[in-house]
């Protein structure tokens, strides 16, 4: 098995909250994620698009259990508000 072929390995954790956490490969998550988001766009529109439309983007991270509304609507003004992430 070479390197390239771990997905991920357990390293000490440096934060004091576990012994040990995991790392993952960058290949690993790039291919996980190109998987995760190939399925849903073929899901959803039938077919791989690219570029990936931000409303698909919207609608995949929406779609998790408990995820708040990415955008609302001002209703005093009538127009659409993105959600502070940080």
């Amino acid at each position: 098995m070479s390197e390239e072929d771990i997905e991920f390995e357990w390293i000490p954790d440096t934060t004091g909250r576990f012994r040990h956490r995991p790392w993952y490969t960058q290949a690993y998550l790039d291919e996980r994620c190109e998987q995760l988001l190939f399925e849903f766009l073929t899901q959803l529109y039938g077919q791989i698009t690219v570029p990936v439309p931000t409303g698909a983007l919207i609608k995949l991270i929406e779609r998790r259990p408990g995820a708040q509304p990415l955008r609302r609507s001002d209703q005093g003004r009538g127009r659409s508000v993105g959600r502070d992430l940080f």
